[in-house]
């Protein structure tokens, strides 16, 4: 749980509300998925939207770049901020970038804390919402992985 507490009074927080840590490898990704996070609740009160934690952090190394040049693996990075996020409360994360899912497995799979891979989560919820076919938008990088086809 985070390290700041409501009053207990009419702000309050619920036991089975977890905290969200978002990894933000790219600005407007961050704030695009942050904005449709925060829609889907239904909030009468500021204090009733789940608390998220954000680290925006533009400085970790390129996700492209590695794959295109060859440059550094962002993974390390990666996994690195989901542990701060996690120190700082976070019980569950997400990295909304599509091209890191490449790399999902290196840093992922040890994390302290469950970690959504969002190209599984989406095909899951095309899928439930009947879609036989999906077209996405992609980098050149996560095209040439076809992330996408090969989870479908």
């Amino acid at each position: 749980m985070p390290k700041v507490k409501p009053d207990g009074k009419e702000v309050n927080w619920p036991n089975d509300e977890g905290v969200l840590g978002v990894v933000g490898v790219a600005p407007w990704a961050t704030i695009e998925f942050c904005k449709a996070f925060y829609s889907k609740i239904n909030a009468k009160k500021d204090w009733h939207y789940p608390r998220v934690l954000l680290d925006i952090n533009c400085k970790l190394p390129s996700r492209g770049r590695h794959f295109q040049l060859g440059e550094r693996d962002p993974s390390p990075y990666i996994a690195k901020t989901i542990e701060e996020l996690h120190e700082q409360g976070a019980t569950v994360a997400v990295v909304p970038c599509n091209t890191a899912h490449v790399l999902y497995d290196r840093w992922a799979l040890d994390s302290p804390i469950p970690v959504l891979h969002i190209v599984r989560e989406t095909l899951q919820v095309a899928r439930e919402a009947g879609a036989s076919t999906i077209t996405p938008l992609t980098s050149s990088s996560l095209a040439e992985h076809d992330l996408f086809g090969a989870l479908a």
